[in-house]
């Protein structure tokens, strides 16, 4: 799928794929490879398999494709808010550690998710089939997805900022940043609207709330 931003597009061997539709109904896979550069330095070699959604009625492809490229903004946004949670546990200047010590978190969580995300596009696929016609088929589908994503992060931040054996300044600084992250999770805050509003595109709770004020008031 093409990201939001069009700075992503598929590869032209995925273009044609979809464009083939003697494709339709069969179960595809394709992988992904190549390495992983810093100024003409190869620094590791990236390689992932998935399955390839072949989707014939356009209507559909459309909302899975809107579906996928909000999901994954806000993944993107959740392991921002996760790297930046554990920093604050562990260090008193979190501003000034290098993030590219904490990719790993990034890599960690795509992972942990990954499963999670297919069942989501394939409980879309069997919901369109039930009912074809709702006003938004993702919509559902994209708070379970926030649902999940926080357990995930939660369960990250846990395992690599851990809080057993504090002292008591470290124990303050450790609540702190497990309270920005799970408010955060749950659409609070700054960071939490922004997860909510602007990548995942589900109401945060905040923002429901004021719109509920407008409508009385």
């Amino acid at each position: 799928m093409q990201s939001e931003d069009k700075l992503r597009e598929p590869a032209q061997v995925i273009r044609q794929a979809l464009a083939e539709r003697c494709f339709l109904g069969r179960e595809l896979r394709f992988v992904a490879f190549g390495f992983d550069m810093n100024n003409m330095k190869a620094r590791a070699w990236i390689e992932s398999e998935t399955p390839l959604l072949l989707v014939g009625d356009q209507e559909l492809h459309d909302w899975l494709e809107q579906f996928i490229q909000l999901v994954t903004a806000g993944a993107d946004k959740v392991v921002q808010l996760l790297t930046k949670a554990v920093k604050l546990a562990l260090y008193d200047r979190p501003a000034e550690v290098c993030g590219d010590d904490y990719r790993f978190l990034g890599e960690r969580f795509y992972r942990e998710t990954e499963q999670a995300f297919h069942e989501e596009l394939n409980r879309l696929l069997i919901e369109s089939d039930n009912a074809p016609d709702p006003d938004d088929p993702t919509c559902q589908a994209r708070e379970n997805w926030a649902s999940v994503m926080a357990c995930a992060a939660l369960r990250l931040f846990d395992e690599y900022a851990p809080a057993d054996g504090l002292e008591e300044r470290d124990m303050h600084r450790h609540v702190k940043a497990h309270l920005y992250l799970s408010r955060a999770l749950r659409g609070y805050d700054k960071a939490g609207r922004s997860l909510f509003d602007d990548n995942l595109k589900i109401a945060s709770p905040e923002t429901a709330t004021a719109r509920s004020q407008k409508i009385i008031t």
